[in-house]
């Protein structure tokens, strides 16, 4: 994100091919999984599409699919904003940072991120 010419991001954003789950722990939110294709990642979090808009701080969990590790990963996030999507006007562009990972999660995290970002480096290149 530029503002005034300046790179304001802490991380590289990365895209993902794949979807992936998350809920609010919201009170009064439902208990089901919601399915989403992230936006991006980075090392501190992941930006997708919801068609709730949901207050900062919020907390949720991600459940990640990843298939470097063929398992299953849930993440604690907190919602760092969530706001109106100007490409796609139904949907809100939520951004959440990932807190309280593991060992290994952030480990398993790291190799995907790694993974994707070197996918779309060799894109780039036309390798």
């Amino acid at each position: 994100m530029e503002m005034d010419g300046m790179e304001k991001r802490r991380h590289q954003r990365v895209k993902l091919p794949y979807t992936m789950k998350f809920r609010s722990n919201a009170p009064g939110s439902k208990e089901t999984w919601d399915a989403v294709t992230p936006i991006n990642m980075s090392e501190s979090g992941i930006c997708f599409l919801t068609t709730e808009k949901f207050p900062e701080e919020t907390e949720m969990q991600l459940l990640i699919s990843t298939p470097l590790e063929n398992e299953k990963l849930l993440y604690d996030c907190k919602v760092l904003r969530c706001t109106a999507c100007k490409a796609r006007s139904i949907f809100f562009e939520t951004v959440v940072t990932i807190e309280h990972m593991s060992d290994r999660a952030r480990t398993i995290y790291a190799k995907l991120l790694y993974a994707f970002s070197n996918e779309i480096a060799k894109k780039q290149l036309g390798l």
